[in-house]
């Protein structure tokens, strides 16, 4: 179905995909329309349907194929307009963090000893750097494993990039896990404004749960000692630095969360949120959140939607608003934006979840081979290729039309336009999977369904979103 019912406590709507538009109907006509989705056909509730689809409404129509729209646009993009560069620089760590991507719990990832060669690294700065001249602020990223093992070959990439391209700003950044941020190292990165953002997912119980030596030893008290540190030597930059928490199936997540908010050094850091990662973790590994997440997140929200409706969406229980959960007000902007990019192109489009491969994020492996983002498994099939051969480019439109894989359910999605599943949500043991990125989607749908909803409490409420400001659309292409 084309279309989707939204129920505020006040009032029905309707969001019709093809329209890409919100509309307002009664009750009566909501109950028939949903039982029109349930699959009933008789008189009554046709003649609902029909009195909508004379308005242009609750159609049949779907798109008619799956391509995406930047296919033609993919050759200028990855050679004119990369945006960050991501070296791998080991694949060794210091820690054995129990969800970690090279636990051994993920496909193609285990820590071991592989180290990036300098060569290698200067032939990716080359690449990347002629090929960014059109992009305002390019970044440089180091990724591990733990990157700051190989601290030695860091400084010396960012010596390379300075001798070799004076005057080209280029934003560099790292995510550590804290354990190694000795004097010589935070001298370097503050000198060098690195945008630094370090690993820590709650207080010491929560944290040393998870994030321990190779000894068994908890890595909390080691790491607060680093950051008191950094705020006594360096108060600026110590303000800039982020945050990066993981929050497993298991833990306190209040607890967690308030941490953030209460904690003496921590409250003062900008924090980034994430769950155990489902992209290409072997399925006897697979995580499932309980209904206390989705509680936690429905409260928020609660507070969010009070907030921004000045008071008059009270919500069942409004609870203290996260800081580290603030995403969910930007988010809900966004998809008051999307609304007003027009209709749905019915002939030939793609779900917006799959980017440009590697020009948003190219990841880049000790080995010289190249990858869309970090966030994904150097397995041949999602390798789109080399410092030696650049990109393939063919490789790099097969995973920005990744959907067709599931063509045939994908084209009459009500939830098409709001779709983020790109090749990660398809990964298994054996492979890419068009069965198992149907793993995903349901969540999708939900989620739309839950912003939809409140774009619609908050039009109620008087909210001005163009006064507020609107980020970027939510598409990822």
């Amino acid at each position: 179905m084309m279309f989707e019912l939204l129920d505020t406590p006040e009032n029905h709507y309707l969001y019709d995909a093809a329209e890409n538009e919100i509309v307002p109907v009664d009750g009566e006509d909501s109950g028939k329309l949903s039982k029109y989705i349930e699959g009933d056909r008789t008189p009554e509730i046709m003649e609902c349907v029909e009195r909508y689809q004379r308005m242009g409404l609750c159609t049949d129509r779907a798109v008619e194929e799956l391509e995406n729209p930047m296919n033609e646009l993919a050759p200028y993009y990855l050679n004119e307009r990369l945006e960050n560069l991501i070296l791998q620089v080991t694949q060794q760590c210091n820690l054995r963090c129990s969800y970690c991507v090279y636990s051994g719990k993920y496909i193609n990832r285990t820590h071991n000893s592989s180290v990036m060669p300098y060569e290698t690294a200067c032939r990716a700065v080359d690449f990347f750097m002629a090929r960014n001249l059109l992009v305002e602020k390019p970044s440089m990223g180091f990724y591990g494993g733990e990157p700051l093992l190989q601290f030695g070959l860091i400084k010396r990439i960012v010596s390379y990039v300075k001798e070799n391209y004076p005057g080209r700003e280029i934003q560099f950044n790292m995510t550590v896990n804290g354990t190694l941020l000795t004097e010589e190292v935070v001298d370097f990165l503050a000198e060098n404004n690195f945008s630094l953002t370090l690993s820590i997912d709650g207080p010491k119980e929560i944290h040393d749960a998870n994030r321990r030596f190779v000894s068994g030893q908890g890595s909390f008290d080691l790491i607060m000692e680093k950051l008191k540190y950094i705020r006594e030597t360096y108060p600026d930059y110590f303000k800039k630095i982020m945050t990066n928490t993981v929050l497993s199936p298991d833990c306190d997540y209040e607890k967690a969360l308030t941490f953030f908010e209460e904690q003496e050094y921590i409250r003062e850091l900008h924090p980034r949120l994430g769950l155990v990662s489902p992209s290409g973790i072997k399925d006897a590994n697979r995580v499932a959140y309980t209904g206390k997440w989705r509680e936690l997140q429905e409260k928020n929200r609660a507070e969010v939607l009070y907030e921004l409706s000045g008071g008059k969406y009270n919500g069942e229980e409004c609870r203290k608003e996260y800081k580290i959960l603030a995403n969910y007000k930007d988010e809900v902007k966004r998809y008051s934006k999307s609304l007003k990019s027009g209709r749905l192109y019915l002939k030939k489009n793609h779900p917006s979840g799959p980017c440009v491969a590697g020009a948003r994020r190219l990841f880049v492996t000790v080995d010289g081979d190249f990858y869309p983002c970090e966030k994904l498994p150097e397995i041949d099939e999602l390798k789109i290729g080399n410092v030696e051969g650049g990109f393939d480019i063919e490789k790099v439109r097969n995973l920005m039309n990744i959907g067709k894989l599931t063509e045939e359910r994908c084209k009459g999605c009500w939830a098409f336009q709001f779709c983020s599943l790109c090749a990660a949500a398809c990964l298994t043991e054996e492979g890419i999977s068009g069965d198992y990125r149907e793993y995903s989607c349901e969540d999708v749908r939900r989620h739309a369904r839950d912003m939809l909803r409140d774009v619609c409490i908050l039009m109620e409420s008087g909210y001005d979103f163009q006064e507020a400001g609107e980020d970027e659309d939510i598409s990822g292409v």
